[in-house]
């Protein structure tokens, strides 16, 4: 862990006497609608736009109102909020069966772009990933077989395949990097 936390002394976490304050926020919850739109109920809708929407904004209010009390605190620490969105709503990929999904990745990074100018004052930098197809997670799963087939070609022929480890490492990348927009 102290490599991972080179500004500070590792024994300080069981400081009484230390202040931590939050100078990072990654939003990357996510899930997708297993029917195309027309077969998807209000319902279901709600909850996609719920989790994979929502519950980024809710996160980035918190995470802003607490980074705008505790900036004086934060020292050296870069302010960051990242949001996960995905290949499918930043580009002209359509794959049937995810336009409820696509939608709500799109609306994360349209809001990601409109909330960093809007928190930038204060010193906070908002950014986005889009990762394609993400190996090794089970996103796809409750997609019917024709539109998992469709999408794994589709990410195949663009070249849009992503490992849980190069998201992580696109996150550290932008966080440690104090001039990345």
């Amino acid at each position: 862990l102290e490599s991972m936390f080179p500004l500070m002394g590792f024994n300080s976490w069981n400081s009484p006497h230390q202040r931590y304050c939050l100078s990072l926020v990654v939003n990357c919850a996510g899930t997708t609608q297993s029917s195309i739109s027309l077969r998807t109920s209000t319902e279901e809708m709600q909850r996609i736009m719920n989790i994979n929407f929502l519950s980024t904004v809710s996160m980035c209010d918190l995470a802003t109102r607490s980074m705008i009390r505790q900036r004086s605190h934060s020292g050296a620490l870069p302010l960051q909020i990242v949001n996960i969105s995905s290949v499918l709503g930043e580009t002209e990929l359509a794959v049937k069966g995810t336009s409820i999904y696509s939608a709500s990745k799109a609306a994360i990074s349209h809001y990601s772009k409109v909330l960093s100018q809007e928190v930038s004052n204060w010193g906070i930098r908002v950014n986005t990933i889009a990762p394609g197809l993400v190996n090794g997670t089970d996103m796809i799963k409750g997609l019917d077989d024709t539109a998992q087939t469709a999408l794994m070609n589709l990410m195949a022929t663009s070249n849009r395949r992503s490992t849980p480890q190069e998201i992580a490492s696109s996150v550290w990348s932008i966080y440690s990097d104090g001039n990345y927009k």
